[in-house]
């Protein structure tokens, strides 16, 4: 998956692909979201806060689960 910088305090990267949406945090922590459609992912790229956008619209709104999680 190709990730993208994001501009943002506390994410360092974001990628989408077939509606997985990746999101690596500037602490080291990735997370993969499932079932996230592209406009989704499109709104979070042109997001003013990725941050924010995260916190209302991704976390609540679909399961995440933690890359490299036993």
């Amino acid at each position: 998956m190709l990730m993208e910088k994001m501009k943002s305090s506390n994410i360092e990267s974001a990628g989408w692909e077939n509606g997985s949406l990746q999101v690596r945090f500037k602490n080291g922590g990735t997370y993969v979201y499932g079932g996230v459609p592209e406009e989704v992912w499109t709104k979070f790229q042109k997001a003013e806060s990725a941050g924010a956008f995260l916190a209302k619209v991704i976390i609540p709104g679909y399961r995440a689960s933690k890359v490299g999680a036993a």
